[in-house]
């Protein structure tokens, strides 16, 4: 029986999260339904006194009772618009709220956790819930309607239960048929608002949960097609405007069916509720009648206990809905709470990572593999190397052999899921997370870049040296570039902003690789460091290259084979592991995988040579 309501287990977890998002809340939630049914039923007695009062000719005890009447409904008034206009800034706080938890937790999480898809799914729905569904604070008005209805059904069951004993003319046999009859009604009535009620909820589950694949494709071309200026320029140059307003309206006509379906399941279930509704208050009617008839309460009560027994029927009917509504709202959020209750894994030891300037840094890999969450296969197996403080080691390899992975370990954004890596000889999960990150400065192929000043961006915090700034900008070569721009280290990133600056993809790495500069770590990491660049500035970059890492321990990602000729060591992957290793001469007289390489790149180029 009690499994139906285990729901509200999850109701409670969310308001636990709300509470820590507002201590306030749900002490105002409560004492609002209550003052909500305080001011209902405190109507409802003096309303009637005053009737009886006017009907008696007591004409001063009437003046007085209208008075406090009038005086209690401005009052009230009073206080219930106050807490409205506190409750309509208080609602989109949590809601706002919620979502900077939702952002905070994101970014405190290990990148290897963000980057499992069930994680990514979590968070999608979360957010999803949250937009389609509401918030906290649609589960925080529920249950202060569930509470409210509660109290007030049970003013209602105390104001009636006194009708029902008042004798009268009757005697005890008129207390004993009242109360048998109201007890009766009451059964009768909340068997069939249930059975109402849960066929109907039934139904629209159903619809809600074939709506939210519905949206889900919407939302895609909504967000992800009509306000993206890259599926923006593939649309007008592959004329794709007719295909995707057909997909999009197969997906809005899905969306639109739903909500036809589902307004009518209301609809019934609203004809339903009127329906009992008005059965029970035809038998209200006929109670109290017989009631005053019988001499049992007076004229002037009518109206209160007709009001009474309104509002119970009301009440039982909307704890009836509310609790559907909960359990509903719970079945959508549990995603939201699955979320934020995941526990993140410990991030490294205590140890202190070694003082750079007393210490080298030797990092090796020891029969690393590894497998990314949901893949049946290691991306990496069995990667046994050192890499030699002070070295410039080159990664290459095909696309998919694991470099980029490989780079990953090194930074300790993954955990190996076979064999262990070492700083100096100590485990890397040993040291201090944070420390231990320290040692990185880093460009990614995929670099991202923020909407903040470009000094900012360069520096990552909105404290900074200038001339540390514009020093590594000119060992990047795009000082000159920012010496341009209207701003200076001030010009906002991205022409979104009307004094942004647009900078084109080349620059923009080069941004990035500054940036890998102002950290001054120890060991620098560039994927592909040159790929947006045009053949000058890529010669450029090279031409310095010892001048940007200033004989720190290096390694590169690259397609490039022509850019291994300056690195020390070479590794070569290919499907998961090490293939080969050696400086560039030796792997070119090894006539293996690398060499085979340097052969298609130099043949590709004197072709092309040739034909031009």
């Amino acid at each position: 029986m009690f499994d139906k309501f285990k729901f509200h287990k999850t109701g409670l977890s969310l308001l636990k999260l709300l509470h820590r998002l507002d201590p306030g809340a749900i002490r105002m939630s409560a004492c609002s339904a209550l003052m909500e049914a305080v001011t209902f039923y405190t109507g409802l007695v003096i309303s009637a006194m005053l009737i009886d009062d006017l009907l008696a000719q007591e004409w001063k005890t009437a003046l007085l009772h209208s008075g406090i009447l009038v005086g209690l409904t401005l009052v009230f008034g009073l206080l219930q618009n106050r807490l409205s206009k506190i409750w309509a800034v208080k609602y989109q706080m949590l809601y706002t709220d919620l979502k900077i938890l939702m952002r905070k937790k994101a970014l405190s999480m290990t990148f290897e956790s963000f980057e499992d898809p069930a994680v990514k799914r979590k968070i999608y729905l979360a957010e999803r819930t949250i937009d389609m569904y509401g918030g906290l604070e649609e589960i925080l008005f529920l249950y202060q309607q569930l509470f409210g209805c509660a109290i007030s059904g049970l003013a209602a069951v105390g104001m009636v239960a006194r009708m029902c004993f008042a004798r009268g003319q009757m005697g005890q046999a008129s207390v004993i048929v009242s109360v048998a009859s109201f007890l009766g009604a009451v059964c009768v009535v909340m068997k069939a608002t249930l059975f109402s009620s849960g066929r109907f909820l039934g139904q629209q589950n159903q619809i809600y949960a074939e709506h939210g694949d519905a949206e889900e494709g919407l939302s895609y071309y909504m967000e992800q097609i009509y306000g993206n200026p890259e599926a923006n320029k593939l649309t007008h140059l592959y004329r794709m405007k007719d295909m995707l307003l057909q997909n999009f309206s197969g997906f809005l006509g899905a969306s639109s069916g739903l909500y036809k379906r589902m307004r009518e399941v209301q609809r019934k279930q609203e004809l339903a509720g009127q329906g009992i509704s008005m059965a029970f208050t035809v038998y209200s009617y006929a109670l109290i009648l017989w009631k005053i008839c019988s001499k049992a309460i007076s004229i002037g009560s009518f109206s209160k206990y007709v009001g009474a027994m309104t509002k119970f029927m009301d009440d039982m009917t909307r704890i009836v809905w509310t609790n559907g509504e909960i359990a509903r709202k719970c079945e959508f959020m549990q995603g939201l709470l699955d979320f934020m209750e995941m526990e993140e894994e410990s991030r490294g030891g205590t140890l202190r990572v070694p003082d750079g300037a007393k210490e080298k840094y030797e990092i090796e890999f020891h029969n690393v593999g590894f497998q990314y969450p949901g893949n049946g296969n290691l991306t990496l197996k069995n990667v046994n190397c050192r890499i030699h403080a002070g070295c410039k080691t080159a990664i290459v390899g095909r696309n998919g052999a694991g470099k980029t992975t490989f780079i990953k370990l090194l930074c300790g954004l993954y955990k190996p899921t076979e064999g262990i890596i070492t700083l100096n000889g100590v485990d890397i999960r040993e040291y201090d997370y944070h420390e231990y990150l320290k040692l990185f400065g880093v460009v990614f192929q995929d670099f991202a870049m923020f909407a903040f000043p470009v000094g900012a961006n360069i520096a990552v915090s909105r404290n900074y040296e200038k001339d540390r700034v514009w020093d590594c900008l000119a060992r990047a070569g795009v000082s000159r570039a920012v010496e341009k721009m209207p701003g200076g280290l001030d010009t906002p990133m991205f022409s979104s902003n009307e004094d942004g600056m647009s900078a084109s993809g080349g620059e923009m790495q080069k941004l990035a690789i500054a940036r890998a500069l102002y950290k001054d770590a120890s060991i620098m990491i560039l994927d592909e460091p040159t790929a947006a660049l045009d053949p000058i500035s890529e010669y450029e970059i090279y031409k310095h290259f010892d001048e940007l890492v200033q004989n720190r321990t290096s390694i590169f990602i690259t397609h490039r084979m022509s850019s291994c000729r300056f690195c020390d060591d070479i590794l070569v992957f290919d499907s998961g592991g090490i293939a080969e290793r050696g400086n560039h001469e030796e792997l070119l007289e090894g006539q293996g995988l690398y060499a085979a390489l340097w052969s298609a790149q130099a043949n590709y180029y004197q072709e092309e040579r040739a034909e031009n």
